[in-house]
Order: C-alpha cells, then sequence, then structure tokens
C-alpha cells in the first residue's frame, strides 16, 4: 500500500539509445559521448528535451513543467 504517496496522471519522458551495430562500434572504439549521441540522432533517437516538447505541444505537459525540469 503506498498510502496515495505516489504521482497520479504524470506522463514519463523519455529518451532511448537503440544500440546499432554503428553504436556498437563507436562504444568499443572508445568514442566520446557527444559523438555516440550524435550519432544516435542522425539514427533516428529523439532527444529528451524534444520528446519533451512535444508533450508540451500536445497538451500533455505544461511549458512550466518543462521549464522546471529543464531550465
Amino acid at each position: 500500500m503506498c498510502d496515495d504517496t505516489g504521482y497520479a496522471g504524470r506522463t514519463g519522458v523519455f529518451e532511448i539509445l537503440m544500440v546499432s551495430d554503428r553504436i556498437r562500434s563507436a562504444i568499443k572504439n572508445i568514442q566520446s559521448a557527444p559523438e555516440i549521441y550524435n550519432i544516435a540522432i542522425a539514427e533516428g533517437m529523439v532527444p529528451l528535451r524534444v520528446n519533451a516538447l512535444k508533450k508540451v505541444k500536445a497538451g500533455i505537459s505544461s511549458l512550466e513543467e518543462f521549464r522546471r525540469v529543464f531550465i
């Protein structure tokens, strides 16, 4: 029992890195985190901030919440 201490009605914001062959190779070759991040973006990963802004635009979250978390 959580005694109603949880968060109801909240929506998660995620950034998911799918480890492709290219990213796996970059990791094995000890490329920097920004280089790996850029590969992931090029392969279609949606950055955390972009995911959050999409939720603001869709009315799922508010700009105030975005600012609270990201600024």
